[in-house]
């Protein structure tokens, strides 16, 4: 299986790809440092409304002076639910839809975030 690991520059992430490749996998491991910098631009094609489980992306990575690689990713999401929790941001919009609950703010260390669920 082609797998492709965010964060392979990390101590988690090149365990990860050690053991992933160890079973067999092909992994491609992305890093905020594959260029050098941390100005790499990801664009995951086909990934929208016609997305299903386990289909072929093709990813495009982009660095700033227009560096560009591209290989293709199965899409980590294996059942319907699984897309569901994808479409809705999580399990927990999801949970919190399914309960009538018709919008979800949070904040982190990157800014405010907000989820509309309800339409």
């Amino acid at each position: 299986m082609n797998i492709l690991l965010t964060g392979g520059a990390g101590l988690i992430g090149m365990a990860a790809r050690e053991t992933l490749a160890g079973a067999g996998h092909a992994v491609t491991a992305v890093d905020i440092t594959d260029f050098g910098r941390g100005d790499t631009m990801l664009r995951i094609v086909g990934l929208d409304d016609s997305l299903q489980p386990g289909q072929e992306l093709t990813v495009r990575a982009t660095a700033e002076d227009g560096t560009v690689k591209e290989f293709q990713a199965t899409a980590k999401i294996n059942t319907p639910v699984e897309l569901e929790y994808y479409r809705n941001g999580g399990i927990l919009p999801t949970v919190l839809r399914n309960q009538g609950v018709p919008r979800v703010v949070w904040s982190g260390p990157s800014g405010n975030h907000q989820n509309g669920l309800a339409e």
